[in-house]
């Protein structure tokens, strides 16, 4: 029911659009150059999505072959070698047909012209696709089936012994002349080895592997001057969305296969490394730049295999590991909101607990004023009271002195003069009593 609904649908919205077509001159003319814009960007389309598919295979292939190399060095199986050879033809065939892809979609960008010659491609597209077209093209012939070849590396020099002075290796190692070798052979499948350069094309895989693989989310990139389709930009991404799944699994993929590879290149030639095991946990200490020292590669070929597959990944992981994890302690905009609001509410409890501690000395300090004014106002009390009793007393005494004085003065003037002794003893006591 719903499809014969929308074909009806499609058959009016066709008479529609020509209906106009026929009467509108200006609309024709500006309907074709739409037309042309929409299949300018349905071609852009549709080259994104072939050069993913491209790249997707190209990178199956890779690890494929790097898989049988690890096979081959371990059976010795010819049959190996000649699939590995018809994968590697097949992946450069892959390799032009991206980059001719490539080419397209610079020109859908309009980055080039339409009529672009070979010799007309700027030089960074040209010299990416040799370097890649010499990498993919690394393998073991098929007629080689068996066989090895030798190894001569030299260790140092020689030391020249005191006694008998003759020259001797001091350390493990093959005397020749005067210099210290060691001496190994390699089984010419070894060689398959150089295919683990194929490895560029993980990042590329891990970019197709992103939710926003399309030509909308480049044009929105373009607008903000930003390679949203680079491989750059997918790390990111993927670093901020699922960085633990994202290292963990780039961990597991670079330490087994770097075991596997340092094995295969040590265990002819170093006891220590004379198992897988001991090739992961030697793998895994460069990795985690710890570096105990209890075992070492002693081959060259072991040596560049440990510093580029397990030195520089290992620092490249482990400072992306260190950054997520900060990340991730890193406050979000809630969490700041919630910390500003356990901030304010821890405020409000120390502003009211030293608002009660004040409150609580002010108080302490009026009761201690308080009775301060009480006591010195009783003091005072006390000591005015003394005072006026000894006043009192003192006024007592005064007037009985004066009295005795003038009795005894009356008495003398009675003796000598009587009349005018009591005229003055009368006037006398009318005026203390008036007192």
């Amino acid at each position: 029911m719903a499809d014969d609904l929308w074909q009806k649908k499609k058959r009016v919205y066709a008479q529609q659009l020509e209906d106009r077509l026929k009467d509108d001159e200006a609309f024709k003319r500006s309907f074709v150059q739409t037309a042309e814009h929409v299949r300018a960007i349905h071609k852009l389309n549709v080259d994104y999505n072939n050069r993913r598919t491209v790249e997707q295979t190209m990178c199956a292939i890779s690890g494929t072959s790097v898989l049988f190399v690890f096979v081959d060095c371990a059976l010795e199986t010819s049959w190996i070698r000649v699939v590995n050879t018809a994968l590697t033809v097949a992946l450069l065939g892959l390799l032009v047909r991206r980059y001719c892809i490539e080419v397209d979609i610079f020109i859908g960008k309009g980055s080039l012209p339409p009529d672009v010659r070979f010799h007309e491609l700027p030089s960074y597209v040209v010299l990416g696709f040799l370097v890649e077209f010499l990498l993919c093209s690394l393998t073991v012939p098929p007629f080689i089936t068996e066989g090895s070849f030798s190894v001569r590396q030299w260790i140092t020099r020689a030391q020249i012994d005191p006694v008998s002075h003759l020259p001797f290796c001091k350390f493990d190692g093959t005397l020749d002349g005067r210099d210290c070798y060691l001496l190994y052979a390699y089984p010419y499948q070894v060689l398959g080895l150089v295919q683990l350069v194929r490895v560029y094309m993980v990042p590329r895989f891990v970019r197709n592997l992103s939710d926003f693989y399309c030509y909308r989310i480049a044009f929105i990139g373009s607008l903000n001057n930003v390679d949203a389709l680079g491989t750059l930009f997918a790390i990111k991404y993927l670093l901020r969305t699922n960085p633990f799944a994202f290292l963990g699994l780039g961990f597991l993929t670079s330490v087994f296969t770097t075991a596997s590879a340092i094995w295969i290149l040590e265990a002819p030639v170093n006891p220590l490394v004379s198992t897988y095991a001991n090739a992961v946990w030697l793998t895994v200490v460069t990795m985690a730049t710890v570096g105990y020292g209890d075992r070492v590669p002693m081959t060259t070929a072991g040596q560049v295999v440990m510093i580029v597959f397990a030195m520089v990944s290992g620092i490249l992981l482990t400072g992306m590991l260190s950054a997520s994890f900060f990340a991730m302690l890193e406050l979000t905009d809630a969490d700041v909101t919630v910390f500003d609001l356990l901030e304010k509410e821890k405020q409000a409890k120390q502003t009211a607990n030293a608002s009660a501690r004040l409150i609580q000395a002010t108080w302490n300090l009026h009761v201690c004023r308080r009775d301060k004014k009480h006591d010195a106002a009783a003091y005072v009390t006390k000591r005015s009271r003394v005072m006026d009793d000894g006043e009192m007393d003192g006024t007592y005494l005064g007037g009985v002195n004066w009295v005795s004085r003038r009795k005894l003065g009356l008495l003398n003037r009675l003796m000598d003069e009587p009349s005018c002794a009591l005229f003055s003893l009368r006037h006398d006591c009318h005026h203390r009593s008036t007192e």
